[in-house]
């Protein structure tokens, strides 16, 4: 009872005072009920000295001992705010992974999204993370809130990889889409594993969503729209298949002069279609000149 009616904060400077941090921390590990170890975890993180490499270790290890998923993504949380270096970051992204419950560890992982490094062992880590989050809406989510917060090329790449594990159309794209949004179209490795993701949505109307949102960025080049056709040409729906390549003759009209290499694999990409949609295709193709 008196734990619980208790102040941490006042408990965790005592032992400060009287201890250092050492004797904070040997306070912190020493519950093993969920409750406490939160409490004291919490209390400590309020306490004004900076937090050195090993004290960090300390304190993302008792983190991890919580068994409780809202317990433990708390704690995380708050411990995400501290100046994590990668070694820290890798150790606090397995204990976020442990986490039981795909809500509570895709709230931990945003936590951490605007101070995620960038470095492949993060970015691995960051990623092996994600694949414990089992419901598609989750894991886009978490995939969002990831390239909202650092939208830098490799957590986009590390992003695209994880949104190919999506089952689902719908989520699949949109979390395509909020990864293209922080896309130039110029960025060829990016533009490669875009379409590959994007091949993997089976539904004509989602697929056809995702492709035009790549065809959408500025600076995408000749190299990215033979990539978007090449999506195209394995769609079975010739309605939606005619709307992308109806797409991609819209944006070779606008370039001067016309590629003509690229006009005619437009052309090419649209052979297997009704004769009504080549139709629409030649009329497009020939206001292009």
């Amino acid at each position: 009872m008196a734990e619980q009616l208790g102040d941490p904060l006042v408990r965790a400077r005592k032992l400060l005072d009287r201890g250092g941090l050492d004797a904070v921390l040997a306070d912190v590990e020493r519950p093993g009920e969920d409750f406490v170890r939160s409490r004291r975890i919490q209390g400590a993180l309020r306490l004004d000295p900076a937090w050195p490499a090993a004290a960090q270790d300390r304190l993302i290890a008792a983190a991890a001992g919580l068994h409780g998923a809202f317990e433990r993504r708390e704690v995380l949380g708050k411990i995400a705010a501290l100046p994590l270096a990668e070694v820290q970051q890798l150790a606090w992204l397995k204990a976020a992974g442990g986490i039981d419950g795909d809500f509570d560890r895709r709230e931990a992982l945003g936590a951490l999204a605007p101070r995620l490094l960038d470095s492949p062992a993060v970015l691995a880590a960051w990623s092996e993370a994600l694949g414990h989050i089992d419901g598609d809406f989750e894991l886009r989510t978490a995939i969002d809130a990831q390239v909202t917060a650092r939208p830098k090329p490799a957590v986009l790449a590390a992003a695209l990889q994880a949104a190919s594990r999506i089952q689902g159309d719908f989520e699949k794209r949109e979390a395509l889409g909020a990864v293209v949004r922080r896309m130039q179209g110029d960025e060829a490795a990016l533009v490669e594993a875009y379409a590959r993701t994007a091949s993997g949505i089976s539904g004509g109307f989602e697929r056809r969503e995702a492709l035009n949102q790549l065809l959408d960025r500025p600076k995408l080049g000749a190299e990215g729209v033979e990539r978007v056709l090449a999506s195209a040409e394995s769609m079975e729906a010739g309605f939606e298949r005619l709307q992308v390549l109806l797409r991609v003759a819209e944006r070779l009209g606008q370039a001067k002069p016309a590629d003509a290499a690229l006009i005619d694999r437009l052309r090419r990409a649209g052979r297997g279609l009704g004769e009504h949609e080549r139709g629409q295709l030649e009329n497009a193709l020939d206001r292009i000149g």
